[in-house]
């Protein structure tokens, strides 16, 4: 049975099809679904910088981006007739796979966004979703972002390259 689905956002485009995957998968099971966003420096789209420098205004501001993400997250399930629950982890130590992989222990089921990296890319900024994968027992859904990204752009839609950081 799935009745809690959880669907961890990173704030990227990618997160955002995660998201809309997750939700046809919870309206049409009647699953629950958490929303869960881990505030992490070296991780998040609003806090990532090349020099690695986090100003006490840019953690702000990432905290506000990441509630506004969580609550238009939630409002997207509203309208969608699923309920959903929000959990924003601020603690900077705690790193992403670790907040995932404790918050599946109340899910029955993980919607989890690769972004298709390789290469460099892959090597430098990693994989949360395949860390997760390779330590967790719990069922997985990976929704690959990237080839969303292209079909789109090539339709015209939505941009093939992910927002930059403020």
């Amino acid at each position: 049975m799935c009745g809690r689905i959880l669907v961890p956002l990173d704030g990227s485009v990618c997160g955002e099809h995660a998201l809309r995957e997750g939700l046809r998968l919870a309206r049409k099971v009647g699953a629950e679904i958490t929303l869960l966003h881990v505030l992490h420096p070296e991780q998040s789209v609003y806090t990532r910088r090349e020099s690695g420098v986090f100003e006490a205004r840019q953690v702000e501001h990432a905290k506000d981006a990441a509630h506004n993400m969580l609550a238009q997250a939630a409002e997207t399930a509203y309208l969608e007739g699923v309920i959903a629950k929000t959990v924003l982890i601020e603690d900077p130590e705690t790193h992403p796979v670790r907040a995932i992989l404790e918050a599946e222990a109340s899910s029955d089921l993980t919607v989890l966004a690769t972004h298709g990296r390789r290469g460099l890319r892959h090597f430098f900024l990693g994989s949360v979703t395949e860390a997760v994968l390779r330590r967790s027992p719990k069922p997985h859904l990976v929704v690959n972002g990237a080839l969303a990204l292209s079909r789109a752009a090539d339709k015209g839609g939505v941009p093939a390259a992910e927002p930059q950081p403020p």
